[in-house]
């Protein structure tokens, strides 16, 4: 896979991956832990799944996605399930809010990519 070049995205920055060599560190151990752990408990079904995958849907990133997982697996189905933005803002709000803070609103706009 290719390496991380480009600034970093609301997710990358939240976890403090603020340089090239930070995210392709963190993506390279997130690969040898995913590849681990499949290793190990040999399962017969994998599921994958994110809330946050709409911030990934473009074309480079489903193309790099896709080769990851043909590398791995022999037979991938991909099922998509869209949840409602209202109800999707709402729940994000809800986390943040009761993770403590007084300025809410204003940390939820810069922190959130969706806005």
């Amino acid at each position: 896979m290719k390496g991380i070049s480009g600034p970093p995205n609301g997710l990358m920055g939240r976890r403090g991956l603020l340089s090239s060599e930070q995210r392709n560190e963190y993506k390279k151990a997130f690969i040898e832990a995913f590849d681990k752990e499949i290793a190990e408990k040999n399962p017969k079904k994998v599921l994958i799944s994110s809330e946050d995958m709409f911030l990934f849907s473009e074309e480079p990133f489903i193309e790099t996605a896709a080769a990851f997982l043909q590398a791995r697996f022999d037979d991938i189905e991909v099922l998509c399930s869209i949840r409602n933005p209202v109800d999707y803002i709402r729940g994000r709000f809800s986390t943040m809010a009761k993770s403590g803070g007084l300025s809410v609103v204003r940390v939820f706009r810069q922190a959130d990519a969706f806005w």
